[in-house]
C-alpha cells in the first residue's frame, strides 16, 4: 500500500513528478494518477480505493487543481475518510477557491525554488508524525469499507486480537490527528456488539449460571424497584440490580458493577450482588497485566502459559522476550527474565522433571532456562524465520522446534546435537508448524500446521525415530493447537475449518489414524485458540480467538464451565498438575488463571441414592442405597470413606423408608406396610437396638426421630376411603402411640424441636401446625402456605419454623402463634430442603433450580447463591455453621463455606480487587450509570 497519494492537475506534473522522486528517495512511496481523467469519465474506483490504502493526501494547491472537479472529488472523498492531508503551496490562489477542508489546515510553501528540500523535509515530517497511529487508521479503515461494502456482513467483522487492538487504538484518539471516521467507529461497535453476543451463547452453555441468573432476576427486578431512596442508597441498589442482571452475560461485569454498588453504600441488595458475582465468576486471579501481544510479522499472537510439575510455578511468555515466573497458588510475580529481544516471545514449557523451562521467541531460538533458578542452561539452534512452537519430549532431553520456515528440528539440549525430523515447505506446505506435542511414550509427534495446502494437511502424526508420516487429517482445515491425552490414546486438535466459515472447531481424533473421534465444541465465523488435556484426560480445556474459553467433559463434549473475560485471542492453555486451575494465555496482555470446579470446598461421590445425610465435627454419615441394599455410610472431613458401610437392609427396603436420627447415633428401616416390624439400629455397635412392633411406619412420608432417640413421629394411613390419615407420636420402647391430628390430604413431614418438646407436621396440600409432644394438643393456629409441602426445619430455639413448598417459596412462622413472619422467595422451582444454622443466624435452602441458597434468618433477605450442576436434593449445616452440605440428583455430595463473608463489605471488597482482571470501561460507565 502506498505511503501517501497525490492530489495535483495535470498542468502541475512536472513539479509532482520531482517530488514523487524526491520523496521515494526519503523512501516514501507516492502514488500519482499519471493516465488522466478522460472527459465524462466518472471518479474512478481505482483512484478512490489508492486514496484509501494510502495513509496519507497531499494536495498540491494551484488555479487549476482547485479549479479541476476531479481534484475536488478526490478531496471530498479524502476528508470523508479522516485521512492525514498535508497542503502544498506550488502557487497562490484565493483562500476562497481553496476546499474548506484544505484551506483550515497549515500549507507547505513550494513557490519559491529555494522551498523545495526544506518543503520535502516538512511533507516527510508530516507524513511521519505518530505514524502508527496513522497506519493503524488506515488499516482500520480498509477493513471498515470492506464490511460496509459487503452490505456489512457479519463474517467481515473484526474478532478476538483485531478487535482488541482496534478498540485500544479508538481509546487513545484524544488530539490524535487525523481523528477515526464515523464508519470506523461504526465498525469496532459492531464489532464487540457480534462477540459480546458470541460471549453471552457461549456462556448460556455453562452449568448453573444460568439457573442462578434466572432466579436472581426476580431479585435484581425488585431490587431496582424498590431503590426509591434518595442519594446513596438509591444508587447502590440499582447498580447492584444492574450486577444481577449481567450474571448470565458477564460475571466479570456483574463483580465490577457489584463493587461499585458497595463502594456507594454497603446495602444489602449490595452485598448479595458482590457475594453473587463472585460466586459466579470463575476467574480466581490473574497475572500483571502486559500490553497487547502480537509478536511476528504474520501477527500471530504469541503469549504462553504453563504449569511446572509439581504445580507451585507458573510460567508466562510475552513478547519482546520476557518470560514471567509466578507463584501458582497466587499469582505473585517471583521473577522477570529476558530472553529474547524485538518481536520475540511466544509458548512456554517446562519439561517432565521440572528440571527446564523452555521459552520460545518467533525471532531467534530457543531458550533453555533452569527453572529453579532462571539462568539460562543453553540457546537452541536457530532456525529459519525463528521459531514458532516448541514441546518437550518425555523420555529424553530432547526438545522439539517448528521453525517459522517450515522445519521441524529435534535438539539434544545434553549433546546439543540437532537434526531434521521433517520439512513441511519440501511437503507442500505454505507456512510453520505452530504446535507440536510429543505422544507420553515420546514415539510419535503431533504436528499442526496452520495453513494447510492440498499436499500437506492441517494435522500430522510424525515418527520421531524416522520422521515418517504415520497419519494425516485435515486437509484444507489449519491447526492452531494440538496436544495428546494422557494415556496416548487420543489426540485433540483446535482447527480452522472453511465449512465453519473459518471459524473452529475443537475435535478429538485417534491417536493412531487420526480419524475424528467426535466435536467437543465448534463455533462459526471466530477462529481457534489453544487446547489442553486435563492430567486425568477427563477434560479439555480450550479457547477461541474472540477471547472465550471454557472447559468441556473430554468423552462426550458436555460443557462444565465458560470462561468469559478476555478480549481477544487466546494463544495458549494449560491445567496444572491438580486439575484445579486452567491457566489461558490472550493476546490482550492478560493471563487468567480459572477455577475448574463449582466452587465447593469437597466433592465426595457416594456410590448410590442419598436418602438422609447429617454433618457432625469432622465427619458426615447418611443413608445410601447402593448395591441393592440400605447402608449407613460415613465420610471423613477430608472426603474419604470412614469405616464399612453397615448394612441395614439387604433387600434395598422396596415400598418402605428409612431414615435416621439427627445426631446420626440411630437408623431405623421401616418396611413395606404389614410386612414385619420396624427396626432401629445402633450405628456405632453395628446392631439393632430396638424393634417397633408396629407394622404400619412406613405410610407416609419418612418418619423422624426425637433428638434423644425415645420416640418416633410418623403417619398412620387412614383405616378406610372416608377416614383420615393420622399423625402420631410413638414410644419406640414401648409402642404406645399418640395421635396428634388427621388429614385427608397425606401427612408429609414432622420433625421434632431441638429439644423434642413439640413437633411440626404439615401435609401435602400445604398446611402446617405445631403440637406439643406431652400433651398431643397444637400450638397457635396452622398456617397455609399455598402449595404442597417439601419439607419443614424448626430454628435451634424452637420459636420459629420454615415450611418448604413445591412452589419455590418457604414460610417462615412463629412456632408459638402460627403467625407467618415473611417468605423466602427466588428459587425458581420447587424447594427440597430447608434447614436452619446451629446458631440460628442463617436459613438454607435446596432446590430443584440447581442451586443451594442462604438466607438471613432476622431479615429474610438472601445472602448467597450456590450453583450446581443438578438439582439438588438436601442441604445441611455444619455443628459450627461454618460449612453447608449439599447432595444433588447425582448421587454426588458437596461441601461448601457457608456464607464467607457475607455481611463483611471490606472483605468482600477486597477479594473482589484480587479477582477482578479489568476495570469498567468508559462506555460501561455512562450505559449503567457509574460514576
Amino acid at each position: 500500500m502506498p505511503d501517501v497519494f497525490v492530489s495535483y492537475s495535470r498542468r502541475d506534473g512536472d513539479f509532482v513528478r520531482r517530488l514523487v522522486e524526491a520523496l521515494a528517495e526519503r523512501d516514501k512511496d507516492a502514488w500519482v494518477d499519471v493516465e488522466g481523467i478522460r472527459d465524462a469519465e466518472v471518479f474512478p474506483e481505482r483512484l478512490r480505493a489508492e486514496i484509501e490504502e494510502s495513509d496519507g493526501f497531499v494536495f498540491v494547491i494551484s488555479p487549476d487543481s482547485v479549479a479541476s472537479p476531479y481534484c475536488e472529488q478526490e478531496v471530498e472523498h479524502a476528508l470523508a475518510l479522516h485521512k492525514r492531508i498535508v497542503p502544498l503551496l506550488l502557487r497562490p490562489v484565493p483562500d476562497s477557491d481553496v476546499p474548506e477542508g484544505i484551506r483550515v489546515r497549515n500549507w507547505i510553501p513550494f513557490a519559491e525554488a529555494a522551498e523545495f528540500e526544506p518543503g520535502v523535509a516538512r511533507v516527510v515530517e508530516a507524513l511521519d508524525t505518530d505514524l502508527e497511529w496513522t497506519k493503524a487508521h488506515t488499516r482500520w479503515l480498509l477493513k471498515a469499507l470492506e464490511w460496509d461494502s459487503e452490505g456489512r456482513e457479519g463474517s467481515f467483522l473484526l474478532r478476538g486480537s483485531e478487535l482488541a487492538a482496534a478498540e485500544a487504538w479508538l481509546a487513545q484518539e484524544a488530539g490524535k490527528e487525523p481523528e477515526p471516521a464515523g464508519l470506523q467507529r461504526e465498525y469496532v461497535a459492531a464489532s464487540r456488539v457480534a462477540t459480546s453476543r458470541r460471549q453471552r451463547r457461549l456462556l448460556g452453555l455453562a452449568a448453573g449460571v444460568t439457573a442462578v441468573s434466572l432466579g436472581l432476576l426476580v431479585f435484581a427486578l425488585i431490587s431496582r424497584g424498590n431503590a426509591i431512596a434518595a442519594g446513596t442508597t438509591s444508587r447502590s441498589q440499582a447498580l447492584a440490580a444492574e450486577s444481577q442482571t449481567q450474571l448470565a452475560i458477564d460475571p466479570e461485569r456483574s463483580i465490577l458493577l457489584a463493587t461499585e454498588a458497595l463502594r456507594e453504600k454497603a446495602t444489602p441488595e449490595a452485598l448479595f450482588a458482590l457475594r453473587a458475582a463472585l460466586d459466579a465468576s470463575p476467574i480466581r486471579y490473574r497475572l500483571p497485566d502486559a500490553p497487547p501481544q502480537i509478536c511476528g510479522q504474520q501477527g500471530f499472537p504469541a503469549p504462553g502459559v504453563a504449569f511446572s510439575p509439581d504445580g507451585r510455578r507458573l510460567a508466562e511468555g510475552l513478547c519482546g522476550g520476557t518470560v514471567v515466573v509466578a507463584d501458582a497458588h497466587d499469582g505473585r510475580v517471583l521473577r522477570r527474565l529476558r530472553v529474547g529481544t524485538g518481536t520475540s516471545g511466544g509458548p512456554v514449557a517446562y519439561s517432565q522433571d521440572g528440571r527446564d523451562l523452555a521459552a520460545c521467541c518467533r525471532i531467534g531460538s530457543a531458550v533453555l532456562l533452569d527453572a529453579a533458578t532462571g539462568a539460562v542452561r543453553a540457546v537452541g539452534p536457530e532456525p529459519e524465520g525463528g521459531t514458532a512452537s516448541i514441546a518437550f519430549d518425555p523420555k529424553a532431553p530432547v526438545l522439539a522446534l517448528g521453525s517459522v520456515g517450515g522445519e521441524i528440528l529435534l535438539w539434544n539440549y545434553d549433546t546439543h546435537r540437532t537434526r531434521t525430523l521433517f520439512d513441511t515447505v519440501q511437503s507442500g506446505g505454505e507456512y510453520e508448524p505452530v504446535s507440536l506435542a510429543f505422544s507420553p511414550d515420546g514415539r510419535r509427534i503431533a504436528v499442526g500446521i496452520s495453513y494447510p495446502t492440498p499436499d500437506l494437511p492441517g494435522l500430522l502424526l510424525l515418527d520421531t525415530r524416522t520422521g515418517r508420516t504415520l497419519a494425516s487429517a485435515g486437509a484444507r482445515t489449519g491447526v492452531a493447537a494440538v496436544v495428546f491425552s494422557p494415556d496416548g490414546s487420543s489426540v485433540v486438535a483446535s482447527q480452522l475449518v472453511p465449512a465453519l466459515g473459518y471459524g473452529g472447531r475443537v475435535g478429538v481424533f485417534d491417536a493412531t489414524t487420526l480419524a475424528l473421534r467426535r466435536t467437543l465444541v465448534s463455533e462459526a465465523d471466530v477462529g481457534p485458540g489453544g487446547v489442553a488435556f486435563s492430567p486425568d484426560g477427563t477434560q479439555v480445556a480450550y479457547g477461541f480467538y474472540d477471547g472465550t474459553a471454557g472447559l468441556v467433559d473430554a468423552r462426550t463434549g458436555t460443557q462444565l464451565l465458560a470462561y468469559v473475560g478476555q478480549t481477544a485471542a487466546i494463544n495458549q492453555v494449560a491445567f496444572d498438575p491438580d486439575a484445579n486451575l486452567v491457566a489461558t494465555a490472550s493476546a490482550d496482555g492478560t493471563t487468567r488463571i480459572w477455577t475448574t470446579s463449582s466452587g465447593a470446598k469437597l466433592t465426595i461421590a457416594a456410590g448410590g441414592a442419598i436418602d438422609d445425610l447429617h454433618a457432625f465435627a469432622g465427619r458426615l454419615e447418611g443413608i445410601v442405597h447402593r448395591h441393592g441394599t440400605v447402608e449407613v455410610a460415613g465420610w471423613t472431613g477430608a472426603g474419604a470413606p470412614d469405616g464399612a458401610p453397615l448394612t441395614i437392609s439387604p433387600t434395598g427396603n422396596a415400598g418402605g423408608v428409612d431414615f435416621l436420627s439427627p445426631d446420626g447415633r440411630l437408623a431405623g428401616v421401616a418396611p413395606s406396610p404389614g410386612s414385619g416390624p420396624t427396626s432401629i439400629w445402633s450405628v456405632s455397635r453395628r446392631r439393632i437396638a430396638e424393634t417397633v412392633a408396629s407394622a404400619a411406619l412406613s405410610g407416609g412420608d419418612t418418619p423422624d426421630l426425637s433428638p434423644d432417640g425415645s420416640l418416633i413421629a410418623l403417619t398412620f394411613p387412614a383405616v378406610s376411603a372416608f377416614a383420615e390419615d393420622a399423625l402420631a407420636v410413638v414410644d419406640i420402647r414401648t409402642g404406645r402411640r399418640r395421635d396428634l391430628a388427621g388429614s385427608a390430604c397425606s401427612w408429609y413431614a414432622q420433625p421434632f424441636s431441638p429439644d423434642g418438646q413439640l413437633v411440626g407436621a404439615g401435609d401435602f396440600c400445604g398446611r402446617v401446625g405445631v403440637w406439643d409432644v406431652s400433651t398431643g394438643k397444637r400450638v397457635g393456629r396452622s398456617f397455609s402456605i399455598g402449595g404442597e409441602l417439601s419439607g419443614i426445619a424448626f430454628d435451634p430455639a424452637g420459636t420459629r419454623i420454615a415450611a418448604a413448598s413445591w412452589n419455590g417459596t418457604v414460610a417462615v412462622a412463629d412456632t408459638r402463634t402460627g403467625r407467618v413472619l415473611g417468605e423466602l422467595t427466588g428459587d425458581t422451582s420447587g424447594v427440597t430442603s430447608v434447614v436452619f444454622s446451629p446458631n440460628g443466624r442463617y436459613i438454607a435452602t435446596a432446590s430443584l433450580d440447581r442451586t443451594a441458597r442462604v438466607w438471613d434468618a432476622r431479615t429474610l433477605r438472601p445472602l448467597r447463591v450456590l450453583s450446581q450442576e443438578l438439582p439438588v436434593e438436601g442441604v445441611r449445616f455444619t455443628p459450627d455453621g461454618s460449612e453447608l452440605v449439599t447432595w444433588d440428583k447425582a448421587d454426588t455430595i458437596r461441601v461448601w463455606s457457608a456464607c464467607p463473608d457475607c455481611e463483611d463489605g471490606k472483605a468482600l471488597l477486597a477479594l473482589a480487587a484480587r479477582r477482578a482482571t479489568r476495570e469498567l470501561t468508559p462506555q460501561e460507565k455512562r450505559t449503567f450509570g457509574v460514576g
